[in-house]
């Protein structure tokens, strides 16, 4: 008999607590959320993904891209790419890095990153105290 008081009692409590918990009909209307901002990271932030892609040119699929992407660690970085470009063909791009030189600027580095057409892969560079900011098709690496 008095395990059944007990359960009674227990649900009722549980019955009333539900009730407050739920929000009334007469309740003031909560504030309106704010406005969700679109997220943006610097390319130099640790765990940033960042993105690149280079044209494959003519003879080697026109308007077709290499697409390229990294996320900086501590002590190297891997550049994942995919080349949509004529199968055979090698497209290079240079990866740019750059590490601060105190308040007054940038130390810059590069290296020579080569794809052959229609593949996908990943490259290492040990990076250091530098980061990869950008990679582009320009005359440093043939």
């Amino acid at each position: 008999m008095r395990t059944i008081k007990l359960l009674g009692a227990t649900a009722a409590t549980g019955i009333a607590l539900t009730a407050l918990s739920a929000p009334s009909a007469h309740a003031a209307p909560a504030a309106p959320a704010a406005p969700a901002k679109a997220a943006t990271v610097a390319a130099s932030d640790l765990h940033a993904t960042a993105t690149a892609s280079v044209k494959c040119g003519p003879g080697k699929g026109g308007n077709k891209r290499v697409n390229f992407s990294w996320q900086k660690g501590s002590v190297s970085t891997k550049v994942y790419f995919n080349n949509h470009c004529t199968k055979g063909k090698r497209i290079p791009a240079t990866v740019w890095a750059r590490a601060k030189k105190g308040p007054g600027g940038y130390v810059y580095n590069w290296k020579c990153l080569n794809t052959n057409g229609g593949t996908k892969g990943n490259k290492k560079f040990s990076t250091g105290r530098f980061s990869i900011y950008k990679i582009v098709k320009d005359n440093k690496c043939k």
